[in-house]
């Protein structure tokens, strides 16, 4: 664990996201688009985290005071995994974790690197650049992709049946201009105001342990069908491509590695992301509350 370089807070805003999947299927359709909606390029932010890492609230809140400025420009996602996410003796006894979180902490080296860090667009894989430790230099990156024009957009459309803890959701998206490559659609669910303990390096000596910590942007699960989601786009995509893909997840009641944590409709978001197959990089991220 290292130190890292604290960013002013600008402003203080809670938005995160929560869940998995089940059944997708898809419709292509070509050219149209929603000529009415301003298309932005938005970044993905993967801020890689854990309850007993002392160093990462101070990354959180980097995180969010970006998303102060940035605002829907910026979506964050807080992947809990490695060594310092692992339940611990109480009060670290809960396990925020999850299979796909695991998964990408594994393939793209984050783990191994040391907590805190994060992944940006995923941009700079596989040359060892895409796993970002200097937090303070977050921003720069931030402000440098916002800037370009985007080359894809996604809109989603939620549905939730609070008897049935039942979600759909359908993922729109559409490329704005000429792509080679394959790429693949990632949706995942993720929740904020999570209240667990934290420990806390910026706190006094003795008072590190911060037991009502208000954990943001939680990934929680995947819904896609693979934990690296579903090929939208083979060789290539034109200008207009349409792609939907819709999903149906039951949220439970309780996420059974979690000790007994209710994920909270009301807090939960879906997080969808366009990414190349080939080279990772995200270009495109979406999210919605959904409810």
């Amino acid at each position: 664990m290292k130190n890292i370089l604290l960013l002013a807070v600008l402003f203080s805003f809670v938005i995160a996201s929560c869940n998995k999947v089940e059944n997708p299927y898809s419709a292509t359709i070509t050219g149209g688009g929603d000529t009415t909606i301003v298309k932005i390029r938005k970044v993905l932010l993967e801020d890689y985290t854990g309850h007993k890492c002392g160093n990462c609230p101070q990354a959180a809140l980097t995180a969010q005071t970006i998303k102060s400025i940035y605002k829907e420009q910026l979506v964050i996602l807080a992947v809990h995994a490695g060594f310092y996410a692992k339940p611990m003796a109480a009060p670290y006894d809960y396990d925020f974790r999850t299979i796909a979180g695991t998964d990408w902490d594994v393939f793209f080296g984050n783990g191994v690197v040391g907590n805190p860090n994060g992944m940006i667009n995923r941009r700079g894989y596989p040359t060892n650049t895409h796993v970002s430790t200097k937090i303070g230099e977050w921003i720069d990156t931030v402000a440098a992709l916002t800037a370009i024009a985007p080359d894809a957009f996604i809109k989603i459309n939620n549905s939730y049946n609070s008897t049935t803890r039942v979600l759909n959701t359908s993922i729109k998206t559409e490329f704005l201009n000429f792509l080679s490559g394959t790429y693949k659609l990632m949706v995942v669910l993720s929740e904020d105001s999570i209240v667990k303990p934290q420990v806390d390096y910026s706190k006094p000596t003795g008072q590190q342990n911060i037991l009502d910590y208000v954990h943001q942007h939680v990934l929680r699960d995947a819904i896609s069908s693979t934990n690296w989601g579903d090929v939208i786009a083979t060789g290539s995509a034109a200008a207009g491509d349409t792609v939907v893909k819709a999903f149906q997840y039951t949220l439970p009641a309780t996420y059974p590695a979690a000790n007994g944590i209710a994920p909270s409709p009301s807090h939960c978001y879906v997080v969808a992301f366009v990414y190349n197959a080939a080279t990772y990089e995200v270009v495109q991220v979406e999210e919605k509350k959904i409810k």
